[in-house]
């Protein structure tokens, strides 16, 4: 039996070393590759095309919003006076959440990304620990990084504000165009037309009144 042997234990020692060695360098790459500036930049770019969509439907419901509100105001004879400024300052404070929602929506897609980008770098991380190779983990996380980039982008483009401005002509101008007209309140049995009255012909109101 010779001397000096080890019974191949160092072998076993180098062997492991190599093999720790590779499962490093494949969370390595895995890490870098979604810590790397450009996936920083994708974040942003998420977050800004997801509130841009978000402040365009914002706007289009807002100019909707404001002509049906200086068309109810002419029609009833408001325009210049205090309904016409408590309508203009309700419609510029529901463009005012408008904003808050479309900065909010943006920073929502960016965190949701993100959340998508460390389950998937933690599922890599496992399967590189799992003896994947660096090349493997790099085209898989590329890959996967890329699929969940173009989903996000399609998500934005759904992006909306909510219904802000739904109840405002209708409810809002009506209430105060008989407030107007009707000062002593409810004209219940005199003949003359009560709270029904609707300045949009043709549209109809399902919710509360808002002052």
């Amino acid at each position: 039996m010779g001397g000096g042997g080890d019974g191949g234990a160092g072998q076993m020692r180098a062997d492991e070393e190599e093999r720790q060695r590779r499962v490093q360098a494949a969370v390595d790459t895995v890490n870098q590759t979604f810590n790397g500036q450009g996936r920083r930049n994708m974040y942003t770019d998420i977050q800004n095309a997801t509130r841009d969509v978000a402040v365009r439907d914002l706007d289009k419901q807002f100019t909707s919003a404001n002509n049906q509100n200086l068309f109810g105001l002419a029609r009833a004879g408001l325009l210049g006076g205090s309904v016409d400024a408590e309508s203009s300052g309700d419609l510029a404070t529901r463009y005012g959440e408008g904003q808050i929602r479309a900065t909010a929506a943006g920073q929502g897609a960016a965190a949701d990304l993100q959340s998508v980008d460390e389950k998937t770098r933690q599922n890599l991380i496992s399967l590189a620990q799992s003896g994947m190779d660096t090349g493997t983990a790099a085209a898989m996380a590329s890959g996967q990084m890329a699929a969940a980039a173009d989903t996000a982008r399609a998500t934005s483009q759904a992006a909306t504000v909510g219904r802000l401005f739904d109840d405002m002509g209708q409810a809002y101008l009506t209430n105060q165009q008989l407030k107007a007209r009707f000062p002593s309140g409810t004209t219940q049995g005199s003949g003359t037309p009560g709270y029904s009255n609707n300045l949009f012909a043709g549209n109809s109101y399902g919710g509360t009144v808002r002052k």
